[in-house]
Parts: structure tokens; sequence; C-alpha cells
């Protein structure tokens, strides 16, 4: 049975690294939906508007990215929805088609490769599996303002294809300017959430502030 594929993504800044991400996919599904989410100050709406294909929508930033992507999803048409960051490309995009027509009709996801990170000589130096095409039937939710995740609002069945990567192509840098006030402000809204005191002793970790990191651990 024929199955259409799209992918939903959200950007703000992004000009350096977005035009390669869509390249990358673009001949090979049947809908793109990109959210602007908050106002760019480089040429990345110009890049996103290029691309005749692409669906545009502007999304108020409220320091959300669960909200951002919940917003993204419910603008899509298609029967599979793949999300990525505008830092990633798509190896294998050409198989997207086959291999969501191919799976089982009782599986609701599909985790593929995500080659995270890379060391000086181009050798990938974490490498882990990420759910990442999502049957849109299922009702998918994103959860958390930051590192967010996808809950289903019942258990479903997977699919695991290596056929297809998501590599990511990072910049430098530990990203606490955006992130810590994200999580101050969530921890304050959410006090017993573990889940921000552990995100918060890595943000620390990564930008070499230790002993704070140990206060979170």
């Amino acid at each position: 049975m024929n199955q259409t594929v799209g992918v939903g993504m959200i950007v703000r800044n992004s000009e350096a690294t977005i035009r390669a991400c869509i390249e990358s996919f673009i001949d090979h599904v049947d809908q793109v939906v990109i959210i602007l989410a908050g106002e760019s100050t480089d040429k990345t709406e110009e890049i996103v508007r290029s691309f005749p294909k692409v669906e545009v929508e502007k999304f108020d930033w409220i320091d959300d990215f669960a909200a951002a992507r919940n917003f993204s999803f419910s603008k899509a048409t298609t029967d599979w929805v793949l999300w990525l960051d505008h830092d990633d490309t798509i190896e294998g995009a050409d198989k997207l088609r086959d291999l969501v027509a191919s799976v089982d009709e009782d599986i609701g996801g599909i985790w593929l490769p995500y080659l995270y990170a890379f060391d000086e000589y181009g050798n990938c130096t974490t490498l882990l599996d990420r759910e990442r095409i999502l049957k849109r039937s299922v009702g998918w939710e994103w959860q958390g303002r930051l590192h967010e995740a996808v809950v289903p609002p019942k258990p479903v069945n997977w699919a695991r294809d290596e056929s297809i990567m998501v590599i990511h192509h990072a910049a430098p840098g530990h990203k606490s300017e955006r992130n810590l006030p994200i999580l101050l402000n969530w921890l304050k809204d959410e006090p017993d959430n573990i889940r921000i005191k552990l995100f918060l002793g890595n943000q620390y970790f990564a930008e070499g502030s230790h002993r704070k990191a140990v206060k979170w651990y």
C-alpha cells in the first residue's frame, strides 16, 4: 500500500546548515513543513522559502521546543512524519518511501541510526538510535521544553532500519546561553522533575563548570 512521508522541522538562525539539510531529502518526501520558531537574524527564512516544495509556518517562540515541534506535527498531512534538526542531513533518503511502505501495518514508529558526534578525523564517536519516523495517526505528542521527547498516547510497535541514517553536523559550543535560562525557568515550574536537574548537570558539565554540575548531579 502506498504510504506518504513528510519532514517536520523547527528552525531559527540556521543559515549555515539548513540548505544542506533540506537538499539531503527534498526530492524523496511528499511534504516538508518548516516552522520558523521566532525571528531569525540571518538568512534562514530566505533560504527555506527558496525551496518551492517547503511549507513555511511561523511560531511565536516561547522557550519550549516541544510546543514548537507539536505545532510542526499539527501541520503535517502525510501518513508518516520524519523529524530533523536544522544541522542534520539524511543519508539514504531515496529509500524513505519504500521503507514506510514495507513495514507491517501495526508499526507506529521507526528507529534510525543517528551519527551524532565525530572526532577531528571524521570518525563517528557517538552513535545512537532515535525514534525518527512516526506514523501520524498514532497521535504523537512532544513533551519537555528542552531535550524534548516524543510520546505516544498508548504503547506502539516499532521497527528499526539501518539503510537510512541521520548525520548531525554540530557547530562547536555548549549552547548554555540559550539552554540555561530555559532549564532554570522550567525547574521553577516543576521543581520535582529530576530530568531537569540531570539536564542542568549535563549543561554545566559541557561548559566546564564542574562544581555546578556536581551540585545538580
